[in-house]
């Protein structure tokens, strides 16, 4: 099943600062920095949030394509659009709302028609609702590595988006016709970490370097490893040996199933290297067994 959201082009160039341009009124935006400060963990991927000014808001989110942009507006406009050539391309989804308040004090959105009118007991119920909290569902389920965007049309003329997932690309590009342009991935790929461990010799070209068991400990947890070099004597006991790092790797592989990166040992300490090869085919036997169970 093909997932998209897009629009016709009606609003081709046009993007959310410029056509709000006018509008000072920050109330809108403001909610939505208050919203945001008590649900920024509930979000899947980190939203870049800047200082407001103008009026509105600019976010952009980390590790996901710079070209998808999510503009909140000072008076009640929300959009989430493509920004390509630093023009606005197309507007994938809006979630705007126009406050409104009856005669028995009830907050609902004016935008939407009577008889599908939800009401609420205050306007920042109405705010959370009815835009916030879509906000965060949609981008928590298309912001994820498995949905890439589509472009087409070009500029000066009809163009639009698609977010659609990976397994339907070539089906949404025939549906295209020959005004594809060009597709991407929402979430950039994150190369593989190289970590080389040494208080001493220089790290390899391409890997990054730390110094203390605990660096290296804290980059493994993020699972973003692929080979990790150790070192035994790093200068300081306190902080521990490289050993240490090979003990953490063998109980996380037990007691949580960690998927341990490629391990090699460069210590010129012909003891304690006999010890680390040990601890690395102790790591390898546990996997092993793991997966026959």
């Amino acid at each position: 099943m093909i997932i998209t959201i897009g629009a016709s082009g009606n609003n081709v160039g046009k993007s959310p600062r410029k056509r709000r341009k006018k509008r000072t009124n920050n109330r809108f935006a403001r909610a939505f920095l208050s919203w945001f400060s008590e649900n920024q963990s509930r979000f899947v991927v980190v939203p870049l949030v800047p200082k407001l000014r103008e009026g509105f808001l600019k976010i952009r989110f980390t590790g996901v394509a710079q070209e998808i942009i999510l503009w909140v507006g000072g008076t009640g406009g929300i959009s989430v659009c493509i920004d390509y050539h630093d023009d606005c391309w197309d507007i994938l989804r809006e979630f705007d709302v126009a406050p409104r308040r009856n005669s028995a004090g009830d907050h609902f959105c004016n935008l939407c028609l009577p008889e599908s009118r939800k009401f609420y007991r205050s306007r920042k119920e109405l705010l959370s609702k009815h835009s916030f909290e879509p906000l965060l569902q949609w981008i928590n389920k298309h912001v994820r590595p498995d949905y890439w965007i589509l472009l087409f049309g070009e500029e000066g003329n009809s163009r639009w988006a698609e977010i659609v997932k990976e397994g339907d690309i070539e089906q949404t590009k025939t549906q295209g016709e020959d005004l594809f342009l060009c597709a991407f991935p929402v979430i950039i790929p994150i190369p593989d970490i190289k970590l080389f461990l040494d208080d001493e010799r220089i790290a390899p070209e391409g890997w990054i370097h730390v110094r203390q068991p605990e660096e290296a400990i804290e980059t493994l947890k993020t699972g973003k490893v692929a080979e990790i070099s150790l070192d035994h004597d790093l200068g300081d006991d306190v902080h521990g040996t490289g050993y240490d790092v090979i003990l953490w790797i063998e109980e996380a592989v037990v007691t949580q199933g960690f998927v341990p990166p490629r391990i090699t040992v460069h210590s010129a300490n012909p003891s304690a290297r006999q010890k680390m090869e040990a601890g690395i085919k102790s790591i390898g036997r546990i996997r092993g067994e793991n997966k026959t169970k």
